[in-house]
């Protein structure tokens, strides 16, 4: 398969965020670790450390000139399952636009209207699929999302993962 590949990455522009959070402790120290294995290999990136509100309101809104190159980021990978994620990373229309692809374009637009659960599993499984083979994602390791919820008080909390414990009209107390 041929690979879409951009233009050249200019490691001297390349701006690595790092945003502290609670239900990522290691954040910091992970990113630290990860900006020294760059400078191993001779890429300069400049290591920037944003309050979350900051690098949500400008990694994630729609906004075309929200769009960035030469920007990377460490955070928890389990989000990428969330069609959402699709359209921040990946779809041309989205903040980051990471991979330019008639493929994931596709895929995206047919997650819009497709309410199937088999089908929008299918359609996810092929744009992870072509993700993978594209090399539109480096992942250099996995951290997880940590919550905890005290069980006398929480019964149940369902998330996508796309954010943090936020959103409380998802739990259910105890009784």
């Amino acid at each position: 398969a041929e690979v879409e590949m951009g233009a050249p990455l200019n490691w001297s522009d390349t701006r690595y965020i790092i945003t502290p959070r609670p239900e990522l402790p290691e954040l910091e120290d992970v990113g630290e670790a990860i900006q020294n294995y760059w400078k191993a290999v001779g890429a300069e990136v400049k290591l920037e450390q944003w309050e979350f509100e900051r690098f949500r309101d400008k990694i994630y809104g729609d906004s075309v000139e929200n769009h960035h190159n030469n920007l990377a980021w460490t955070d928890a990978t389990i989000r990428f399952p969330d069609p959402a994620m699709l359209r921040i990373i990946y779809y041309s229309g989205g903040c980051c636009h990471f991979l330019e692809s008639e493929t994931i374009d596709r895929v995206y637009e047919e997650l819009q209207v497709t309410a199937d659960t088999a089908a929008r599993d299918e359609l996810m499984r092929e744009a992870g699929d072509h993700i993978y083979e594209q090399y539109g994602t480096l992942p250099l390791l996995w951290l997880s999302q940590e919550f905890v919820g005290n069980p006398a008080t929480v019964a149940e909390y369902q998330t996508s993962g796309l954010g943090p414990p936020r959103q409380l009209e998802y739990v259910k107390a105890a009784r």
